[in-house]
């Protein structure tokens, strides 16, 4: 796919110096920018340099042929785009086969038990309609990318924010609101009655989407703002201030059939959990330090904190292992940010895997791995 369209690319930006790209040369090109995105240097040609640049990059392919494979990377035939107000728009056009070739392949993988939903930045300052600002973040530019992942950073599946197109959801599903269609699009596509269970942060979470998923055979935690939630009368976080931390208050109700539960935890601040399948019981202990006393104690925890804090961080592990080794080559095509971000993705992934697959083998840094991975592509000599 990626060859054809790079070809037919270059093609009608001029038809008279085809480029004619082969295989070869586009899993060469990825493997050099694999390679750049963990030996970095100043600059990209400083890699064809005689004092500080690569063997592996300079034997595999020249600087010029590199750059002229950069610049007609393509993934889609702009022949058949259609203009914004017609039928059938796509903001993700250019990129869309390759989103869903990654997907199919994502999903034949079998999840884990506890899965969660975040959204992550793919950071870029190129200037799109897509890309959101969002100060709060590390990087405050960038498209924004809703994931499914489990406890180990793997991504199971993953869809790119593009307005007002991605709010959409599953023909089965209700119209919840715009993030709430969020956890039902990608929660449509695990199995269901299968005992998994989804955590999410409050900006997926109400009432209306925990019945809807313990109905659809999904167990769902997350935290919650009380703005949604009817006729909660939690008290409020000055009452539960007064009792001290590892104070709580759990109130349950039957919605439609199902029990939901709310808990209110106060330790340095209020925290609200809400859930169709877990609450406060049974409670455990969590050791904090207290300043005035100067002296550590501990205080009680609701079981629903618990198991949050154990199964939520899974798209935060995968951001920190994206951001050990990512790919920096610039470019003023918006959507080839998202092309390396998937090439970073995928690898993560497969690391993971690797590792799932060999657990009683020696263990296998991603940094290795991907230098490896370079290599099998690039020199052709080391083999998983």
């Amino acid at each position: 796919m990626i060859v054809e369209q790079s070809n037919l690319k270059s093609l009608q930006d001029n038809i008279n110096k085809p480029a004619i790209i082969s295989k070869d040369e586009i899993e060469q090109f990825i493997g050099i920018v694999i390679l750049m995105s963990c030996v970095k240097l100043p600059s990209t040609r400083m890699y064809w340099s005689k004092h500080v640049g690569q063997s592996e990059v300079y034997e595999t392919m020249t600087c010029n042929r590199f750059e002229v494979i950069k610049k007609n990377l393509h993934f889609n035939n702009n022949d058949k785009f259609k203009p914004r107000g017609a039928d059938g728009h796509d903001k993700l056009f250019k990129i869309r086969t390759l989103l869903d070739q990654v997907r199919e392949r994502l999903l034949l993988v079998p999840k884990d038990e506890y899965l969660s939903v975040d959204e992550q930045i793919i950071p870029t300052k190129c200037r799109h309609e897509i890309k959101q600002s969002n100060p709060a973040k590390p990087h405050k530019w960038g498209y924004k990318n809703l994931v499914l992942s489990g406890v180990s950073g793997f991504s199971y599946d993953f869809d790119i924010f593009a307005g007002d197109q991605s709010n959409s959801y599953p023909s089965d599903a209700p119209d919840l609101g715009v993030s709430f269609n969020v956890v039902t699009r990608l929660a449509s596509t695990v199995p269901k009655h299968k005992n998994y269970k989804i955590c999410f942060d409050n900006w997926f979470n109400s009432p209306k989407l925990q019945v809807y998923l313990f109905k659809s055979g999904l167990l769902s935690l997350g935290t919650v703002r009380l703005n949604p939630v009817p006729n909660s009368n939690m008290p409020v976080e000055k009452d539960l201030k007064k009792k001290g931390r590892g104070s709580m208050t759990e109130k349950t109700a039957i919605i439609d059939g199902v029990k939901l539960s709310l808990v209110s935890w106060y330790d340095n601040k209020v925290v609200n959990m809400l859930s169709a399948y877990v609450g406060s019981e049974p409670k455990t202990t969590k050791r904090r330090y207290f300043r005035r006393e100067k002296q550590f104690k501990y205080v009680t925890s609701p079981q629903a904190v618990d198991v949050y804090n154990q199964h939520m961080g899974g798209v935060d592990l995968l951001d920190s292992m994206l951001g050990y080794y990512r790919i920096h080559l610039r470019s003023r095509q918006w959507y080839k940010r998202i092309f390396f971000h998937m090439v970073d993705m995928s690898l993560v992934n497969a690391c993971l895997l690797w590792r799932r697959i060999k657990e009683n083998d020696e263990y296998m840094p991603l940094f290795a791995f991907k230098l490896r991975h370079m290599r099998n592509i690039c020199v052709r000599q080391e083999r998983f």
